[in-house]
C-alpha cells in the first residue's frame, strides 16, 4: 500500500505541473468517472469490460473508444500513457508493472457509500485539471439524491435481501446497503449485524421476513428458479411469491455516481406511490 501511495503523491506533482492528455481506464469503475469528467480527445483507452452492458452503465459510448483488450502492462503501455486509473481491485501486478515503467497512476480503494463516490471524482478532476466539472457532475448528483429523497418521505422502508447462490450476502458498510440506504429500504442482512459481504448464516435466513428479492434484471427468471430450489431461500415468501424488484446488473454493482440511477428504479418499485 506504501508504494501505492507514494506513486499517487508523485502523480499529483506531476499533474500540477502537465494536465495529462493519453489517460487510461483499467476498470469499469474508473471509465465511468473518466467518461462523465474527462474530454474524450484525452482518453487514450478504457477496460475491456467498458463495452460489457452486464458490467458498464457506459457500454454504448465505450464503443467510441479503443480498449485494454487482455488487461495487460503490454496493452496499456502501447497506448503510450501519461495516467493510468486502477482501483484496489486491480492486480497487485498489474499496477506495480505500470508503476515502474514511470507512468503516473492513480489508486481508488473507497466505493461503499456516494460521499466516497464524491471523493473519488474530486480526485479524478484535480488530477485531470477537470476540478469545476468535478463540483458540477457532484452538484448534479446531490441535486438528483435531493429529488428523490423528497419523494420518498415518510415511506415506510421495505425490507429487502440481494440473495446469492456463492455462499455470500451484502451487509453494512457494502454497495447494496448504500441502494438501499437512498431507496427507501432495509437492508434485512445488514440489520441482522452482518457487515461486508459475509457467508450466508443459512438458518438465520429462513427465519428472516423479507418482503422483496433484489435481483438484476438480466436472467431474473433463471435466478428465480435457483433460488426456488435452494433450501434456505425456498422458504421465503418473497421467493415463492415472485416478490422482486429488478435493477441492470451494471447498476446493482456500481462502484460510481451512475449508482443513482439504481436508487431511482429501486425506489420506484419499491414505493410507486411516492412517484405518481
Amino acid at each position: 500500500m506504501r508504494h501505492i501511495l507514494c506513486s499517487l503523491i508523485f502523480s499529483i506533482t506531476i499533474w500540477s505541473q502537465v494536465e495529462p492528455q493519453r489517460i487510461i481506464s483499467q476498470t469499469v469503475g474508473t471509465d465511468e468517472l473518466l467518461i462523465d469528467l474527462c474530454e474524450p480527445s484525452r482518453i487514450a483507452a478504457l477496460s475491456f469490460l467498458s463495452r460489457n452492458p452486464d458490467y458498464s452503465d457506459i457500454a454504448e459510448i465505450a464503443g467510441r473508444f479503443a480498449q485494454v483488450v487482455d488487461g495487460s502492462a503490454e496493452q496499456i503501455l502501447k497506448y503510450k500513457p501519461d495516467l493510468v486509473l486502477f482501483t484496489s481491485y486491480s492486480r497487485p501486478e498489474l499496477v506495480e508493472q505500470v508503476k515502474r515503467a514511470g507512468i503516473p497512476i492513480i489508486v481508488f480503494d473507497r466505493f461503499n457509500t456516494l460521499d466516497d463516490v464524491y471523493v473519488n471524482i474530486r480526485t479524478l478532476g484535480k488530477a485531470i485539471g477537470r476540478s469545476k466539472a468535478a463540483e458540477d457532475l457532484i452538484r448534479q448528483c446531490k441535486e438528483r439524491v435531493s429529488v428523490l429523497q423528497n419523494r420518498l418521505n415518510g415511506v415506510s422502508r421495505s425490507r429487502v435481501l440481494s440473495p446469492s447462490l456463492n455462499g455470500y450476502l451484502a451487509g453494512m458498510g457494502t454497495t447494496f446497503q448504500d441502494l438501499c440506504d437512498y431507496a427507501g429500504a432495509i437492508n434485512v442482512v445488514g440489520e441482522a449485524g452482518l457487515r461486508g459481504h459475509s457467508p450466508t448464516p443459512s438458518e438465520a435466513l429462513m427465519r428472516w421476513k423479507v418482503d422483496y428479492l433484489v435481483l438484476s434484471s438480466s436472467a431474473v427468471s433463471n435466478n428465480l428458479i435457483n433460488l426456488r430450489k435452494h433450501p434456505s431461500y425456498s422458504v421465503l415468501s418473497a421467493t415463492q411469491e415472485g416478490r422482486v424488484v429488478l435493477i441492470p446488473q451494471a447498476l446493482l454493482s456500481s462502484v460510481t455516481h451512475r449508482r443513482i440511477r439504481g436508487y431511482e428504479i429501486m425506489a420506484q418499485q419499491l414505493h410507486p406511490g411516492s412517484f405518481k
